[in-house]
């Protein structure tokens, strides 16, 4: 696996598709959908992420299931947040990786903040 990405209870699920396609695009394989989030397989997201609907591996789970997967697998956790200061250009990504992305409306949750690791 080279990337993953996660979205924490993404509601839009046309907003799911295209994240998902460009996820594809730089050959990401691997998507962790926690609670509450849109339907990969809704028809709008489906049509959004055109011929990479088969291509990834999607696991439904829980934002403390995430964390606890990523820990045993020694897999590292990029947190989106608004007032970060990294400068992700800059950044060196390991070959494996998890990106955690907020809701759309509400971004990163505050309580979540930090724990990415």
């Amino acid at each position: 696996m080279r990337a993953s990405q996660q979205r924490r209870t993404l509601a839009d699920p046309v907003n799911l598709g295209v994240i998902l396609c460009a996820l594809g695009a730089v050959g990401g394989n691997g998507v962790h959908l926690l609670e509450n989030s849109a339907d990969p397989y809704d028809p709008t997201a489906v049509r959004a992420r055109m011929g990479v609907v088969f291509n990834q591996q999607m696991v439904q789970t829980g934002f403390e299931q995430l964390a606890d997967w990523a820990r045993q697998h020694d897999v590292p956790v990029a947190d989106t947040f608004a007032a970060a200061t990294l400068d992700d250009q800059a950044t060196r990504y390991p070959p494996s990786w998890v990106l955690l992305m907020g809701n759309e409306r509400r971004g990163a949750s505050l309580d979540r903040e930090g724990q990415a690791g």
